[in-house]
């Protein structure tokens, strides 16, 4: 016997063993949904327990995690610091050794 049923469009008329597929689809999709929670939630805890892993690893060296990108910049800085000054250590090297390195005919 058709079922009349609200829809977008108004009132429709739908057969029974269409509700029960429509049924079956949205239990289906709804398995689906299910099974990427679960997914996702296991995926958050990974992420969780690594941020722990990595903040752990941050404070035994003497680093804030909170402050992290404060370091990296101060690291970021001595660095190029220290190979500008091995750049200019290279190029004096360099100059004192070219008279040596100069052919005679």
């Amino acid at each position: 016997m058709p079922v009349t049923v609200p829809s977008k469009r108004g009132m429709t008329t739908e057969q029974p063993d269409h509700r029960h597929e429509r049924l079956r689809a949205a239990k289906k999709r709804l398995t689906t949904a299910e099974s990427q929670l679960q997914l996702l939630r296991g995926r958050l805890q990974q992420a969780q327990e690594e941020q722990a892993r990595v903040e752990q690893a941050c404070r035994a060296k003497g680093v804030d995690p909170a402050d992290l990108d404060r370091v990296i910049t101060k690291l970021e800085h001595e660095y190029d610091s220290s190979m500008t000054d091995l750049e200019g250590q290279i190029k004096g090297a360099e100059e004192r050794l070219a008279p040596y390195a100069e052919e005679t005919p």
